[in-house]
């Protein structure tokens, strides 16, 4: 078999143009995109206000690497569009939502070396969990 000739793109296989399509799980795919452009757009947040002059030079690094890897993640909704997959909201977003209020006010309170650890170990801990 021909590896070309079974190619789907990968904006065929991640966006269904079917509006009731859903995942193995059962979740509706709006569901699905509107957990992703949540959490892009919390770890855009979060790596923003990292970006204070107070931080250390590697937490300053590490947040403009946040910032660029999920902006470009968030540039892809333009294909969401074409695709007709508008993000929907969910129990989940709304959940990543609350917890990223919370990890913001714990920042908010920290300078220095113990918001560099704070910031670094919430981005690890939320992506190993993905």
């Amino acid at each position: 078999m021909n590896l070309s000739e079974n190619r789907l793109s990968s904006r065929s296989l991640a966006f269904p143009r079917h509006r009731l399509c859903r995942t193995r799980a059962g979740r509706p795919i709006r569901q699905i995109a509107g957990i992703v452009v949540t959490a892009d757009q919390i770890d855009i947040d979060a790596g923003k206000l990292a970006k204070s002059p107070h931080q250390e030079q590697g937490s300053l690094e590490f947040a403009q690497q946040m910032i660029t890897d999920h902006a470009r993640s968030t540039s892809r909704r333009g294909a969401r569009e074409e695709a007709r997959v508008s993000p929907r909201d969910s129990p989940t977003s709304q959940s990543l939502k609350a917890g990223a209020a919370e990890n913001t006010k714990n920042l908010k309170g920290l300078k220095g070396a113990a918001f560099d650890k704070a910031y670094v170990d919430h981005e690890w801990r939320i992506t190993s969990r993905s």
